[in-house]
């Protein structure tokens, strides 16, 4: 005689002749889809009835919030009384570009290494000189230049961030020239 389980399968009772084999499968794939269906009833009872008014008045906002992005962007110094992207000096006298890198970093005091595997180049060009010198510095350093002795105007153009492993260009600094009137 075949024998049904029960549910918990503790005890047995005998199945009348006749009748088909009880599926155990189905009736627990039954419960479950059951179990799932009163548990999602239940979880949008809670979110239609206990929504505050607040969320539920028509046109009103569902939700704020803020996205901060924040990033490095590599730029010449300025402020509002001068910029060195447009520098007058005298004839010998050194000068600086300052570069600024960074949302917080002071604009040329960076030290070499203060940004890892990268660096700033510019290309130095201008009467005195027949082809243009490549000059480097850190990110948010200073390129120092040299006093000229024959008067004219001086590029430090193509100022760019690059990696230095790969020699990659990153970034263009804005503005990327520098002009120096001797």
């Amino acid at each position: 005689m075949a024998y049904r389980r029960r549910l918990k399968g503790l005890s047995k009772e005998p199945i009348p002749s006749g009748s088909a084999k009880p599926r155990p499968r189905a009736r627990r794939t039954l419960r479950r889809v059951l179990r799932v269906v009163r548990t999602l009833a239940g979880a949008l009872l809670l979110c239609v009835g206990g929504a505050s008014p607040v969320a539920a008045q028509p046109g009103g906002p569902l939700g704020i919030a803020q996205l901060q992005i924040s990033g490095a962007r590599l730029t010449l110094y300025a402020d509002a009384l001068t910029t060195d992207a447009e520098q007058t000096i005298n004839v010998g006298e050194a000068a600086r570009v300052r570069t600024c890198y960074g949302p917080t970093a002071a604009c040329g005091t960076a030290a070499p290494g203060s940004a890892p595997g990268l660096k700033v180049v510019g290309d130095l060009s201008g009467p005195e000189l027949p082809q243009a010198i490549p000059f480097e510095t850190a990110p948010g350093g200073t390129f120092f230049l040299p006093g000229f002795q024959r008067e004219g105007d001086y590029l430090l153009s193509n100022i760019r961030l690059v990696e230095t492993a790969s020699g990659r260009v990153l970034a263009n600094a804005e503005p990327s020239l520098a002009t120096l009137h001797v």
